[in-house]
């Protein structure tokens, strides 16, 4: 099956606006996420799904001369961006991230995958219930289950976020959930605001930019008074 990877990000962020650009460890965000989720063996390939609009026009361009793989689609419909990359692409299952998680570990998105493959589910993630860091949140549907969500989503909410009605009890769709025990979901990785930028940067300087998520947790838990730099911003 053609596995893709969707990364979708955009320059308008409300709380960090710009923020998929900002330097991490010598290259733009977007670009360093974007290459570590590529070394997940059970992808296909990677795209960056970003808007149409002009204020994305520079992560269009960093991303090509970084040669990644760009699509560009609706502003707020995300879902019909993500529906027309998998018609340009004949995606048969796709993997939903977004541009604020720079540590993404491909081998929980491979786990993922692995996971929504044995239960022959409709929709995996890692977040019902959520049990690793904020940061490390992926999605996988099935094309099948990506048009019915297009046919189906009735509100600009689930038009804008992909997936609500995809985890809907009135979709009827078999789930799967991957978990880590025990949890490390009061960890903060994602980056929404400046100070997030600060605790990632902090991470890979002493970890390095391939550090898989067990290397992260323990980094985390040892360095406390770097992890209280966004702890205003936490969420359990």
């Amino acid at each position: 099956m053609t596995t893709l990877a969707i990364i979708q990000a955009r320059m308008s962020s409300s709380r960090f606006p710009g923020k998929v650009l900002a330097d991490l460890d010598g290259l733009p965000m977007i670009v360093f996420m974007a290459r570590r989720v590529a070394k997940c063996p059970s992808i296909d390939g990677v795209i960056v799904a970003t808007s149409d609009e002009t204020s994305d026009d520079l992560l269009a361009k960093t991303c090509k001369a970084n040669e990644l793989t760009v699509f560009r689609g609706p502003l707020n419909n995300v879902l019909q961006r993500f529906a027309m990359v998998q018609a340009q692409y004949s995606a048969e299952v796709m993997v939903r991230m977004t541009g604020d998680c720079p540590l993404a570990d491909p081998r929980v998105i491979d786990g993922l995958i692995a996971l929504r493959a044995a239960e022959t589910a409709h929709y995996a993630s890692n977040v019902e219930p959520r049990s690793f860091p904020h940061g490390f949140d992926c999605e996988a549907f099935t094309a099948e289950t990506l048009r019915r969500a297009v046919s189906n989503a009735r509100d600009d909410y689930d038009r804008e976020h992909v997936t609500p009605w995809m985890r809907s009890d009135e979709a009827g769709l078999r789930r799967a959930n991957l978990l880590r025990t025990p949890s490390v979901s009061s960890l903060r990785l994602t980056v929404d605001h400046p100070a997030d930028l600060e605790v990632i940067r902090a991470v890979v300087a002493d970890v390095g930019p391939d550090a898989a998520l067990e290397e992260v947790v323990k980094w985390c838990v040892e360095n406390p008074e770097i992890m209280a730099l966004n702890a205003a911003h936490r969420t359990v």
